[in-house]
C-alpha cells in the first residue's frame, strides 16, 4: 500500500513537472495536452466526460456514451450538443414518468407518447396520454379501466359522453348510477336507475329530484313508517295520501302534529283528544285553540295542585280555584289559593292547619292578625308561644 501511494505520488510529480515545464516555456497547448491526458485517464466516465468537456476536448462525447445511467448520459450528451444521442439515452430510462419528462425537455413529444403507451395502469396511461394531447389514445386507455364509476368519469372528462354513459350504466349501486347518469344529462337512464333503489324513501327522493313526481309518489307510498311516508307525500304535493298516512301514526301526539302540518286542524284535534296523559292532552288541545277540550282534559288531572296550575295556564281561574280547594294539605292549599288571589279561601285553609305554631305563622303572613294571635295562644310550650307572639308584635306593632 505504501509502495502504491509512493508510486502514485511519483507519477503525479512527474506529470506536474511536465505541466510546469510547458507553462514556464510558454507552451500553453502543451500544458493543455497534459491536463487532457490526465483527464482521459479518469476511470469514472461521468467524471472523465465532465473534465474533458471543461477542457474542450472531443473525447468528452466518447466518455459520455460510456456513462451507465441513461438519465445522466442523456443530460451530459445534451450539454455536449448531441441531441439525438441524448434522446436515445432518455429512451433507456426505466421509470416511465422520468423518461417522459426527459423526452419532453428534449422536445420529443412523439417519444413521450410512445413511453406513455408502455404504462400498464389504464388510468395512469389515460391521464398521461390526455396531458400529451393524444385524446384518442387516452379514450382507448380509459375504456379499459375496470371500475365503471372511474371509467365513466375519465371518459366524460375526455369528451366521450356516449362512452361515459355506457360505463355509468354498468355501475352496480343504482343510487350512484342514477347520480352519474343525471350529471351526464341522461335523464331517462337516471330515472330507470333510480327506480331500482331498494329503500323507498331514498328512491322517492331521487325520483323527485329527477322530475318524476308520479314515480316519487309511488315510491313514497311504499315507505313503511307512516310519519315519514306522510312527510314525503306532503313534500310531493299528495295531500290526500299524506293525510291518509298521517292517520296511521300510532302515537296520537305525533299524529296530531302531522295533521297540523298538513293543515287538517280537525284531524289534529281529534288525534290530540286521544293522548292518554291528560296534562299533555290539555297542552296539545290548547295549542290547537280547542280551549273547551283543553279544560275538559285538565279536569282529568288527578293531582289537584297540578290540575289547578293547568287551569290557570288555560285561563280558567274558577276551575283553578276549585281544584286548589281540593288540595289535601291545608298549608299547600292556602299557598295555592293565595297565588290565585283568593285571600278568604287561603285564610280558611290556613285555619285548618293542625299545628298551632305553623297555623299562626301562616295566618300572620295572610295578615289575619286576630286568627294568628288566637292560634298562638293554643301553643302549649310557653317559650314557643312567647316567641311567636313576639314575632306578631314586631310585625304589626312597629
Amino acid at each position: 500500500m505504501v509502495e502504491t501511494e509512493e508510486s502514485t505520488k511519483g507519477q503525479e510529480s512527474a506529470i506536474f513537472d511536465d505541466f510546469d515545464r510547458y507553462v514556464r516555456g510558454g507552451d500553453c497547448p502543451g500544458a493543455m495536452r497534459v491536463l487532457i491526458e490526465v483527464a482521459s485517464q479518469k476511470e469514472d466516465p461521468y467524471d472523465r466526460c465532465a473534465r474533458l468537456f471543461i477542457l474542450g476536448d472531443e473525447g468528452a462525447r466518447n466518455a459520455a456514451y460510456e456513462i451507465e445511467d441513461p438519465h445522466s448520459r442523456s443530460f451530459m450528451l445534451s450539454d455536449l450538443g448531441d441531441v439525438e444521442g441524448a434522446r436515445i439515452a432518455a429512451c433507456e430510462i426505466d421509470n416511465l414518468y422520468v423518461r417522459i419528462a426527459r423526452l419532453l425537455e428534449l422536445k420529443d413529444t412523439a417519444g413521450a407518447i410512445k413511453a406513455a403507451y408502455e404504462m400498464k395502469n389504464h388510468s395512469h396511461r389515460s391521464e398521461m396520454l390526455a396531458r400529451l394531447g393524444d385524446t384518442a389514445g387516452a379514450i382507448t386507455a380509459s375504456s379499459q379501466i375496470e371500475d365503471p364509476d372511474y371509467r365513466s368519469e375519465m371518459l366524460a372528462r375526455l369528451g366521450d359522453v356516449e362512452g361515459a354513459i355506457k360505463a355509468a350504466s354498468q355501475i352496480e349501486d343504482p343510487d350512484d348510477r342514477s347520480e352519474i347518469l343525471y350529471r351526464l344529462k341522461d335523464t331517462a337512464g337516471a330515472i330507470k336507475a333510480a327506480s331500482e333503489i331498494a329503500d323507498p324513501d331514498d328512491r322517492s327522493f331521487r325520483l323527485s329530484r329527477l322530475g318524476d313526481v308520479e314515480g316519487a309518489i309511488k315510491a313514497a307510498s311504499e315507505i313503511s313508517d307512516p310519519k315519514n311516508r306522510s312527510f314525503r307525500l306532503s313534500k310531493l304535493g299528495d295531500r290526500d295520501g299524506a293525510i291518509k298516512a298521517a292517520s296511521e301514526i300510532d302515537n296520537p301526539y305525533n299524529r296530531s302534529v302531522m295533521f297540523s302540518e298538513l293543515g287538517d286542524v280537525e284531524g289534529a284535534i281529534k288525534a290530540a283528544s286521544q293522548i292518554e296523559n291528560p296534562k299533555y292532552r290539555s297542552d296539545r288541545l290548547y295549542e290547537l285553540g280547542d280551549v273547551e277540550g283543553a279544560i275538559k282534559a285538565a279536569s282529568e288531572i288527578a293531582d289537584p295542585y297540578n290540575r289547578s296550575v293547568k287551569f290557570s295556564e288555560i285561563g280558567d281561574e274558577e276551575g283553578a280555584i276549585k281544584a286548589a280547594s281540593e288540595i289535601e294539605d291545608p298549608y299547600n292549599r292556602s299557598v295555592r289559593l293565595y297565588e290565585l288571589k283568593d285571600r278568604e279561601g287561603a285564610i280558611k285553609a290556613a285555619s285548618e292547619i293542625k299545628n298551632p305554631k305553623y297555623r299562626s305563622g301562616r295566618l300572620s303572613e295572610l295578615v289575619d292578625v286576630e286568627g294568628a294571635i288566637k292560634a298562638a295562644s293554643e301553643i302549649e310550650d310557653p317559650d314557643d308561644r312567647r316567641f311567636i307572639l313576639m314575632e306578631i308584635f314586631r310585625r304589626y306593632a312597629k
